[in-house]
């Protein structure tokens, strides 16, 4: 986890959350974004909690590969994590490019100039 919001109860050891954030921003991975659910884990105990703790990450080449590509949670009967679907998108072609921002443009001379005229 990376914050007390991805846990029900938000009791979370700060340790782990610092290790984790830290590995996120030095290696700079993409996260796609769950659809369909907030939580993909829970203790199945009568005193529920639950926590977001399965995730899906990439680098840059992979997401410039699958540009359309998400991930979905299906049904969790009986294990305590939700599966989660990749899918590449491929059967999804809207038929217009998708627009990416990328981080690099802000560095790039001329960058604002570009944006008042377009």
């Amino acid at each position: 986890m990376r914050s007390p919001q991805e846990k029900s109860n938000g009791i979370v050891d700060f340790v782990w959350c610092d290790k984790f954030n830290d590995w996120i921003n030095n290696c700079n991975p993409l996260e796609l974004k769950l659809v369909g659910r907030w939580f993909t884990w829970a203790n199945n105990q009568e005193d529920l909690i639950m926590s977001l703790i399965d995730r899906v990450f990439c680098i840059t080449s992979f997401d410039q590969n699958f540009p359309l590509a998400k991930i979905s949670a299906l049904p969790k009967n009986p294990s305590d994590h939700t599966p989660i679907l990749w899918e590449s998108g491929d059967s999804q072609d809207s038929g217009q490019p998708r627009f990416k921002f990328e981080k690099w443009w802000l560095q790039q001379e001329g960058l604002e100039e570009i944006v008042k005229n377009t």
